[in-house]
């Protein structure tokens, strides 16, 4: 274009329009540059960042009352093989990884901890970009209830026995949950708590109570000098009881299942629907099923739900519960013990470490903990081994003997010991020096008594609590 004798004015216009979609050219140009150059480190960021986690799920509460439970992480994106070397589990806890592209699985193969914070990281790398990052993940694990038998001073006459609730770790408030003249034993049922209550005579008699109500519901028995031995199944609304007939005789194992209206308890017979007379007994954790220990001392694997036929297992002297966590079955006799393993049907003999102890300590309660460890209670009531305690505690396992638990005072001894349901904590019962009997038929304590729940692998102390009978030993 060229302008010629026209108004300058107009010139100055043409050259001013020029200028602007100039300006408007090198502008957009830049922009343009801008936002490529954005979205290429937006591009490059993302590849070197790598996968990230975009959920995770986990039953915690389940992953302390069973084996097997399992931590679900799923990635933004397919994930390169992931080895297990490249997970980590905090505290410590043993695992099995399986992957199924962009999703891991880690399943806990013992149970976990109460109480307690889980930190898993795994370091995993993009299948696409091989950009590497880790996943990681934090999850806390419940506090859990324990009970104990408070049993009121002889000397009062009017006193009541209660049965109170704690936490494990004290985050909790007590709660009395059974307040009775005199408890011989307990078992908590869900919401519910059934003991078996003595009157002035020490005649028994089998009670269900709910915290709060003042009037306990009491289920029908036959006439008894004696009611023990009694148990609550871990699932489900079972209970069981022993009655010993009040014309003598080795007892009657009954079972209630406290979800049917009828309410009426089931006897456990023997093979042929033969009478059996029962010496002891426990629920296989889990299930329907109990084992019942006969006169004869011959075993039995029987399910009076299903009205399956008894099996026998060989006879033993002792039941010793089972390994926590398992359907394995602990049991002894005078020249050892074995473990009976429900599941798979085999039996298999001990084979443990001596406990090697100071001379003159006597042997008491024992406690497996594992097929190739326990703890045992050693006494020393005369002082003659010379060690300041009247009862130790030592764990052993193949790397030796190392003592656990003494109590504080030297005059003070050891009672009961029971394993946390889920093997990480001993209930450990300590009476002091000078403690008078209550005197109770078939289930005596002693005045002053304690319950300790002390740690099974370090021996620390968690706390300690007034009573007696841990549930844990039921």
């Amino acid at each position: 274009m060229s302008i010629e004798h026209g108004d300058p004015s107009d010139a100055r216009a043409v050259f001013r329009e020029r200028a602007a979609l100039r300006r408007f050219r090198r502008s957009w140009i830049a922009v343009v540059a801008v936002l490529a150059v954005g979205a290429a480190v937006l591009g490059v960021a993302s590849v070197a960042q790598g996968p990230r986690l975009s959920s995770a799920a986990v039953n915690a509460e389940a992953a302390v009352e069973r084996p097997g439970q399992r931590l679900v992480l799923h990635a933004d994106q397919p994930l390169a093989l992931v080895d297990p070397d490249a997970v980590t589990v905090e505290p410590d806890a043993a695992f099995e990884l399986t992957q199924d592209g962009a999703q891991l699985t880690v399943r806990f193969t013992g149970l976990l901890r109460y109480a307690s914070e889980y930190r898993v990281t795994i370091a995993v790398r993009s299948a696409a970009t091989g950009a590497g990052a880790r996943l990681d993940y934090r999850f806390s694990t419940p506090d859990v209830a324990s009970y104990a038998l408070v049993r009121h001073d002889p000397a009062d006459a009017s006193g009541t026995d209660r049965v109170v609730r704690h936490s494990l770790s004290g985050a909790e408030p007590d709660a009395v949950v059974l307040e009775a003249p005199r408890i011989q034993e307990y078992e908590p049922v869900g919401a519910v708590v059934a003991a078996i209550v003595q009157d002035a005579d020490g005649a028994p008699s089998l009670e269900l109570a709910a915290p709060g109500d003042p009037v306990a519901t009491p289920v029908p028995t036959p006439p008894a000098r004696g009611i023990r031995g009694l148990h609550a199944a871990s699932s489900g609304d079972l209970i069981g009881y022993i009655v010993d007939g009040a014309g003598g005789g080795t007892g009657t194992l009954f079972v209630l299942d406290l979800s049917d209206a009828s309410w009426v308890p089931l006897e456990v017979r023997g093979p042929g629907d033969a009478p059996l007379a029962v010496l002891d007994w426990t629920f296989v954790p889990g299930t329907t099923s109990l084992v019942v220990q006969a006169d004869d001392l011959q075993l039995y694997l029987v399910d009076p739900i299903a009205g399956s036929e008894p099996m026998p297992l060989g006879q033993r002297t002792e039941l010793r519960g089972f390994l926590p966590g398992t359907v394995q079955l602990v049991v002894a006799d005078p020249d050892g013990g074995a473990i009976v393993d429900l599941a798979a049907g085999t039996t298999t003999s001990l084979d443990l470490a001596p406990a090697e102890v100071p001379p003159g300590l006597y042997p008491d309660d024992f406690v497996l903990t594992s097929p190739t460890s326990y703890v045992e209670l050693f006494n020393d009531p005369m002082g003659d081994a010379g060690v300041g305690a009247r009862s130790i505690l030592y764990a052993v396992d193949p790397q030796g003997t190392r003592e656990l638990f003494r109590p504080a005072t030297a005059t003070s001894r050891i009672g009961a010991v029971c394993l946390s349901p889920n093997g990480q904590y001993l209930a450990v019962e300590v009476v002091p020096g000078g403690a008078t009997p209550d005197n109770y038929a078939n289930a005596p304590g002693w005045s002053g008594t304690t319950i300790y729940y002390v740690d099974a692998v370090s021996g620390a102390t968690s706390r300690g609590v007034t009573g007696m009978s841990p549930d844990w030993c039921a």
